[in-house]
């Protein structure tokens, strides 16, 4: 497969990856020590002929919570590659996804975190990325946030509603 031509790619600051990795990693060690308690509970119930329900519920509750913030928190602030057939999307710190420019429906604002991030919208059987649409904009469309501190904010912005727009034939320095 032949690379295609890069129009931008978007980085976060180093300080704000890095601190976003950080959080990912504490949101996973707490999934750890939950699933440690959840297997020391199952053996203590096991040995004792009891389950002990109900601190087992608790604790698969808190696991499912951990499981879910370890998502949303690696996810928030993807690096992307704009380029002439589509956007390569990082996510989960090490994979990357292709989404050609037919695939992107819009850019919206988003519900979730907070105030000021907006929602790049495409199609895809990702149910990482459709879990992103529903936690984030509340619609079962996948998605990836895009916050105002990325390099190149407002080109990246204009670039996909160009795309978007179906103004593909105009040529770019």
């Amino acid at each position: 497969m032949q690379a295609s031509k890069v129009l931008g790619v978007h980085r976060y600051p180093l300080l704000l990856r890095v601190v976003n990795s950080i959080g990912g990693v504490t949101f996973a060690l707490a999934w750890i020590v939950l699933l440690r308690e959840i297997l020391l509970q199952l053996a203590a119930g096991a040995s004792t002929g009891g389950w002990a329900s109900q601190r087992l519920f608790e604790l698969s509750l808190g696991l499912a919570g951990a499981v879910i913030g370890v998502i949303l928190w690696l996810n928030m602030m993807p690096d992307f590659t704009l380029r002439v057939d589509g956007i390569m999307l990082s996510y989960f710190v090490v994979f990357r996804m292709f989404i050609p420019w037919d695939a992107v429906i819009r850019v919206s604002p988003s519900i979730l975190p907070h105030p000021g991030l907006l929602r790049v919208c495409f199609r895809s059987s990702s149910p990482v990325h459709v879990f992103l649409g529903l936690v984030y904009g509340a619609s079962p469309t996948a998605c990836f946030l895009l916050r105002p501190n990325i390099e190149g904010y407002q080109e990246a912005i204009n670039e996909i509603r160009r795309h978007i727009a179906g103004d593909e034939d105009q040529t770019r320095p």
